[in-house]
């Protein structure tokens, strides 16, 4: 994970360079492309989303969606400002509340923060044992978080318990080795990882994890990190993510009930980085990195038969965000912006056309 930090740094101080010249180079001009319909963010700087810890504000697109006989659209909001600008944190939901562990701060460095977001409000909710970051979370029952994996300076194995009501922690279990970059989901009270990398090799499996005791209940087609992943029903969607040869478009379908995979579609264009949540009946899948390691603005819905289209656009370009479904709302939370970390946490809704 230092090896990976550090190419997180210097893609970061690239992506600043390429923009001081593509500034002196097309000052005056405006071009118009592809890639403003998706909205891709690493070499040009859309207005960020204003920022209110009070209300909502307007920002980003969607396109309409027909529901019985209904149109609606993808609307989305910034609802609340965390205390300091966040990407790469573990989010999960639990009890009308979002919890945010961990993840890097502007200086690239771990945090062991816990942050609890219910509507407009942000609080501390406490600590982690140690700071980390690249973990997942997922509820594991009774009022507990489980945090898995992550790391700081390299690589961790430990599941650690957090209490929602007391804010305590405690060491519940292991994954089979160490594991960061990874996604995870709560089905029907087990939690399912997806993928990630030990700190020497990327993963392909799927692990089950109850009580803290975790086995392997299925294999990705290739080694794959960084993933977008949701539950629909009993199944597990998983888009994108980051091969051992670059960045995917594979939409697959994992079954709960028979450990079947297959693919059943793929994006509009191969995304690493980007998260994913479910909402009436499609996943959508927030952000990412392009082909060309930029943060992009598109939020792709993906249908249960894996067609993908272009849902609506977020109001500035962003990757590594935490998002999670609450209260039938999509909830996401800091993530990385062309200039680094930022504070800011979004809703997502379906909303009725007027």
């Amino acid at each position: 994970m230092i090896r990976e930090a550090s190419r997180r740094r210097a893609a970061h101080r690239a992506r600043v360079r390429r923009r001081r010249v593509a500034a002196a180079v097309l000052l005056g001009a405006v071009v118009v492309s592809a890639a403003v319909i998706w909205g891709g963010g690493g070499t040009s700087r859309p207005a960020a989303a204003r920022r209110t810890t009070s209300g909502g504000s307007s920002g980003g697109t969607g396109t309409t969606q027909t529901e019985g006989h209904v149109r609606r659209r993808l609307a989305v909001a910034q609802v609340a400002t965390l205390p300091s600008p966040v990407q790469d944190a573990a989010v999960a939901a639990l009890g009308g509340r979002v919890y945010a562990f961990g993840g890097l701060d502007p200086a690239q460095a771990s945090t062991d923060a816990v942050e609890v977001i219910r509507g407009n409000r942000v609080s501390s909710g406490g600590t982690l044992p140690s700071p980390l970051h690249d973990a997942a979370a997922a509820p594991a029952g009774s009022g507990i978080i489980d945090v898995l994996g992550g790391g700081q300076l390299a690589s961790v194995s430990s599941i650690t318990a957090y209490h929602a009501e007391s804010g305590g922690t405690a060491a519940t279990g292991n994954l089979p080795t160490p594991l960061s970059d990874l996604s995870a989901v709560n089905v029907g009270g087990t939690i399912y990882v997806v993928g990630g990398y030990t700190g020497t090799t990327w993963s392909d499996q799927i692990l089950a994890i109850r009580d803290g005791r975790a086995h392997v209940v299925g294999r990705l087609p290739q080694p794959l990190r960084y993933t977008a992943v949701a539950a629909l029903g009993s199944d597990l969607i998983i888009a994108g993510g980051r091969t051992e040869t670059g960045e995917t478009a594979d939409v697959l379908q994992f079954s709960t009930v028979d450990h079947s995979l297959r693919r059943i579609g793929r994006l509009p264009r191969p995304l690493m980085h980007a998260s994913a949540a479910a909402l009436d009946g499609r996943v959508y899948v927030i952000g990412g990195l392009d082909a060309g390691n930029r943060p992009v603005r598109a939020v792709v819905g993906i249908r249960p038969s894996g067609a993908a289209h272009l849902a609506g656009r977020l109001p500035r370009a962003l990757s590594d965000a935490g998002a999670v479904t609450s209260g039938g709302r999509i909830i996401v939370v800091g993530g990385s912006g062309p200039n680094g970390p930022v504070s800011a946490v979004l809703r997502l809704w379906l909303a009725p056309t007027s």
